[in-house]
């Protein structure tokens, strides 16, 4: 949103001062290519780079040669910091600066020619997101050049003001920092202050130093373009919507210069009459000179020093240098860091305080002793060579210089002429030439040699990258004019190597695989393993305690999968049984017999019995004193005589007696639940936990499984089918009467148990089915 806000306020800005933007900033989607998707697929990147800088320098190539028509540039997907920011998630550019290579061109040049309105446009509508069968993803930007015809012109035009300043300063290696910056100034002389036809202000460095006309930050920037032209450091302060100027680096620290300060129009020295009442001054002095200048954006970030220049004493004085003057020659130490010469100060003129005069600076300087070494003649001048000598500290110095007066014609040969910089097809050359007549030597560039282009081809062969990547550059400088790259489709072949760790029921695993063709690993994640459960805690309800039906627990990791639920107490199951008891009694010899019926009431659940009741006791037979059983009939009277041997013997009697023709009987009853109460006339008995169960079939399936099947239980809710290893089992929980169990051993032999069981409880396992895993 942040970047959205700024592309609108830029756009405002560009629409009302004029100015062409560097920067693009975007929100679009890139199209997606997906390519090299199966074997045989090839695809080739237009103008391929591997960096900004290398894609930049494509562009300057580009536009300076004019190219009509859009181009490609194709680069690596990721984001690159001020440049391209590529938003991966959402798979879009967020950021482009499309003309940011402009600002490059010719050291910076061409940062100063962007009011040309010339420059690069970026079709975002028709970038593409290129990915390879290896996911290796590309962005292609489509680009196109606008109005370079113009931007050529602006730039050549600030080309041959650069030039023309360079000229200015010949001796450029030999200046101090502070002498640079009063040339800078003494070459704007002839920039003079106003507005544009329209009324409006000239804040360019172009029109500043090509147009002569400017307001103040026009001339800012034409200072800066000429600073950068000699490699000092210099930037724009401005006071906003009041005034702008300048800070400068000398000597390591920033001071402030007003970049209008005027020349003495009525004196030709213009270097001499430079109103120094604003140049390098410090922050204190200039916040205070006039409102324009008391508000500085850039004071404290620099930050600019508080004092003036002139009272400066950070200077290191350890280097040396000899300045002639016609004939004479004296020596002065200079400041390592800025090249300044060691003096006294500045003089000011009593009649105009607010000038410094330049040539009064009080220089601490030697004079050195001058010899003349040759003096001939060269056409219609004379051409004398001297040699100065001074011993400073105890250390002896020389220099030589040559003086002329008048036109020479100097000679050369071919062999008087040395290579002191050899040109390229990018830089200028530098010659040495003597004159045999005179002996004076001196330099001049050559031109630039033509480019000469070449293409460099890189072949790779590999899993992630088989290509052939063609770059056309120049042999001699490394110029880069168009690159290309042709891909074909590559895959590594990955296998299995090993379990780098082993997936659990709550961790995942992690495998190695390992390509058999380069040797590259890679690790992929293994979903975690299924719960393998046994039941715990399960208690049965009895008759008189409540129960638990268990928590289905993983045996591995101890995590309570199911939690059980009580059961309640489930009362006792009656049972009347019917039982005959006997009982003797003996007189005279004769042992009477006598059976009684009682009820045994038992809880078929557990060992609970009581007995309910019995019937009166009865005689049924006698034993005789030898032994013999005499059965007493029913219907009859019986008498007892005494026989031999005196023991009682019964007798039946003839006449009959009315008696009860059955026997008492009780019929057995079974109570369900709850206390005994009064018998009833009939017999329940029910059983709650299913019967066991019956495994019709159990085989082994493709693919490490088994199949079990059994019959159907009545009164089962549900059924668990265990597989049974060692002394680890695999439990599984299904309502159907078949069930297939997974991600078994190869070559083992399992034991497979079912059992039924609903809310009551379980029933029995079924008999062990075995299985070995083959498949």
């Amino acid at each position: 949103m942040r970047k959205k806000l700024i592309a609108v306020a830029l756009s405002i800005s560009i629409a009302l001062g004029g100015i062409n933007s560097t920067t693009t900033y975007a929100d679009s989607k890139l199209t997606k290519v997906n390519i090299l998707q199966k074997n045989g697929d090839s695809y080739t990147l237009e103008n391929y780079v591997s960096s900004p800088e290398e894609a930049q320098k494509l562009q300057e190539y580009y536009f300076l040669n004019n190219i009509s028509g859009p181009y490609k540039i194709t680069i690596d997907a990721k984001y690159y910091e001020n440049w391209l920011e590529y938003d991966a998630y959402h798979e879009s550019i967020d950021f482009f600066a499309n003309n940011a290579f402009r600002d490059k061109i010719d050291n910076g040049i061409g940062f100063y020619c962007n009011t040309s309105g010339g420059g690069v446009r970026n079709n975002s509508s028709e970038n593409e997101l290129i990915i390879d069968g290896n996911g290796k993803k590309y962005i292609v930007l489509n680009l196109e050049n606008y109005k370079v015809d113009k931007f050529i012109t602006y730039f050549t035009e600030m080309q041959e003001v650069k030039k023309k300043f360079l000229a200015t300063v010949p001796n450029l290696d030999e200046m101090s920092e502070y002498e640079k910056v009063l040339k800078i100034l003494e070459f704007m002389h002839y920039i003079k202050y106003g507005k544009d036809e329209n009324g409006r202000t000239i804040n360019d460095a172009y029109t500043a130093l090509v147009k002569g006309k400017a307001t103040c930050t026009g001339f800012a920037e034409a200072f800066n373009f000429l600073a950068s032209c000699i490699n000092m450091e210099s930037v724009e302060i401005g006071n906003p919507g009041v005034h702008s100027w300048n800070g400068v680096k000398v000597c390591g620290n920033w001071f402030e210069v007003e970049p209008q300060s005027k020349n003495n129009s009525s004196v030709n020295d213009a270097t001499r009459n430079i109103n120094m009442t604003k140049v390098l001054r410090g922050s204190e002095y200039m916040s205070n000179i006039d409102r324009a200048h008391q508000e500085g954006d850039k004071r404290d970030i620099l930050p600019v020093s508080k004092i003036d220049y002139m009272d400066y004493k950070g200077h290191t004085f350890t280097s040396h240098v000899i300045k002639w003057n016609g004939d004479k020659a004296t020596f002065y130490r200079t400041c390592s860091e800025c090249g300044e010469y060691e003096n006294d100060g500045f003089v000011m003129t009593s009649s105009k305080p607010y000038f410094y005069h330049l040539v009064d600076r009080e220089y601490i300087g030697t004079d050195c002793d001058v010899t003349k070494v040759s003096e001939k003649k060269c056409g219609d001048a004379t051409v004398t060579k001297y040699e100065a000598t001074v011993t400073v500290d105890g250390k002896t110095y020389t220099s030589e210089h040559t003086e002329i007066d008048g036109e020479c014609n100097h000679v050369v040969r071919d062999s008087d002429i040395k290579t002191v910089k050899k040109a390229t097809c990018s830089e200028e050359g530098v010659i040495e030439k003597t004159c045999e007549i005179c002996g004076y030597t001196w330099t001049e560039s050559t031109p630039k040699t033509g480019h000469s282009y070449i293409t460099v081809k890189t072949t790779s062969d590999t899993c992630e990258d088989k290509s052939v990547y063609k770059v056309h550059k120049c042999s001699e400088c490394g110029e880069v004019i168009g690159t290309s790259k042709k891909m074909y489709y590559s895959a590594h072949d990955y296998e299995f190597t090993s379990h780098s760790k082993v997936a659990t029921c709550t961790e995942k695993g992690e495998d190695l695989y390992t390509c058999t063709i380069c040797g590259k690993t890679e690790t992929r994640e293994v979903p975690m393993v299924a719960h393998e459960t046994e039941l715990r805690n399960y208690k049965a309800a009895t008759c008189t305690e409540d129960g638990y039906t268990g928590d289905e627990t993983c045996i591995n990791c101890g995590k309570v999968i199911s939690k059980g639920k009580k059961t309640y107490a489930t009362g006792h199951s009656y049972v009347d049984t019917l039982e005959t008891v006997y009982e003797t009694d003996m007189s005279m010899g004769l042992t009477y017999k006598y059976a009684y019926v009682i009820d045994r009431v038992t809880c078929k659940k557990c060992d609970f019995e009581m007995i309910d009741g019995q019937t009166e006791s009865k005689l049924v037979c006698w034993i005789l004193a030898d032994g013999t059983e005499v059965s007493k009939e029913d219907g009859y009277e019986y008498e007892y005589v005494t026989d031999k041997n005196g023991n009682l013997v019964p007798k039946k009697i003839d006449h009959s007696v009315t008696q009860p023709t059955s026997r008492p009987s009780i019929s057995p009853t079974i109570y369900e639940t709850g206390d005994y109460t009064d018998v009833e006339d009939t017999t329940k008995s029910v059983s709650k936990v299913p019967a066991k169960v019956k495994v019709s079939s159990a085989k082994n399936l493709k693919g490490k499984k088994i199949a079990i099947k059994w019959k159907k239980v009545k009164k089962a809710t549900k059924y668990q089918v265990k597989a049974v290893l060692g002394s680890k089992a695999i439990t599984k929980t299904t309502t159907k009467t078949s069930y297939t169990i997974k991600k078994l051993k190869r070559k083992k032999t399992y034991k497979i148990y079912v059992r039924a069981y609903n809310k009551s409880g379980y029933g029995k396992w079924s008999n062990a089915k075995k299985v070995k895993v083959n498949k």
